[in-house]
């Protein structure tokens, strides 16, 4: 297997992170967004939100965070990924026997695009 070089790696980090954070935030937005990157906080979330959907079925945010400690925490990393992780075409949003999107207190439920 081919290695990539350091820069390579650290090209991709900025990128990430430029998506994250829009050219007129703030400097400490966008150091926010690098450290997101750097962390692997994001693929962390994102792995987890899959684990929940694919073993409890589909739900919102809120209920998938519900099941983890530090709900809180964990509802609000959700809720700011989701369209994003939809769009990258991980989930997408869950729909009823008629085609409707399911809606649970207000908020979209989602499931594991197969």
């Amino acid at each position: 297997m081919t290695q990539l070089p350091m820069f390579a790696t650290d090209f991709a980090n900025r990128l990430r992170a430029r998506t994250l954070a829009r050219t007129d935030d703030p400097a400490t937005s966008k150091q926010a967004a690098r450290r997101v990157v750097q962390s692997g906080r994001i693929g962390t979330s994102l792995r987890l939100f899959l684990t929940l959907l694919k073993n409890h079925g589909p739900m919102t945010a809120k209920q998938a965070a519900d099941l983890l400690k530090r709900p809180d925490y964990w509802q609000v990393e959700f809720c700011k990924r989701t369209d994003g992780w939809m769009k990258a075409g991980h989930i997408r949003v869950a729909r009823d026997g008629e085609g409707r999107e399911r809606v649970i207190d207000g908020s979209r439920c989602w499931e594991v695009v197969p």
